[in-house]
């Protein structure tokens, strides 16, 4: 069986700025998370905590995303409950680390077929931290390649590879002809980097 590898390709979404359920207190704060399109998937979210003890996501689950059907609590279920975020709500240590929540850690209300938003309840009960939130938050899928086994041989068939042995056949064409009364000169570096330009980059294997 061929080795595996994946990318983590970006999820067309968008992000809501920072809001509330309610103008009364108390108020939960959230962040919705709204879907380009019914057939997205994710993998993953990673964001970076700010003071936020725990999170709670529910999906919407309702025919139409207006406002109103946004607003009734009965679209909503939770796919995710209380995941913590700081080991301790009251001290800072952990306070703004970043973190990645894989779609494993969702229960089994989640319906990964039917995406259109996903609402990002922040749970802060210290009164130590005068502000609260979520940053740089992104969802991403996995794209699954297959890694072929290529033959062996002295150099590796890779991009750098190839741009080592491109240098020792131009050393070895410029020895030659630059060989004079058995003195050879010193190559110039552009003689050196002739024919390199096919090599476009260096592309590394993803390892999860």
């Amino acid at each position: 069986m061929e080795p595996l590898k994946y990318s983590a390709l970006s999820v067309d979404c968008t992000v809501s700025s920072k809001q509330k359920s309610s103008a009364k207190k108390p108020s939960k704060s959230f962040y919705d998370i709204t879907f380009a399109s019914s057939d997205a998937r994710f993998d993953f979210i990673i964001f970076q905590n700010f003071y936020v003890a725990s999170i709670t996501i529910k999906q919407f689950c309702g025919e139409e995303t207006t406002k109103y059907e946004l607003d009734q609590p009965e679209n909503w279920n939770i796919v995710l409950s209380n995941y913590k975020l700081m080991n301790n709500a009251h001290f800072e240590g952990d306070a703004q680390n970043w973190h990645i929540i894989g779609r494993e850690h969702f229960n089994g209300s989640l319906n990964i077929e039917n995406l259109s938003v996903l609402r990002v309840f922040m749970n802060a009960p210290s009164p130590s931290w005068l502000d609260f939130s979520l940053k740089n938050i992104n969802l991403y899928y996995k794209k699954t390649h297959v890694v072929f086994k290529q033959e062996k041989s002295k150099v590796k068939k890779t991009p750098f590879g190839q741009f080592k042995k491109m240098i020792k056949e131009n050393m070895k064409v410029i020895q030659k002809d630059t060989t004079v009364k058995g003195k050879k000169n010193v190559p110039e570096y552009d003689q050196t980097m002739d024919r390199t330009d096919e090599v476009r980059k260096i592309e590394l294997p993803y390892r999860p």
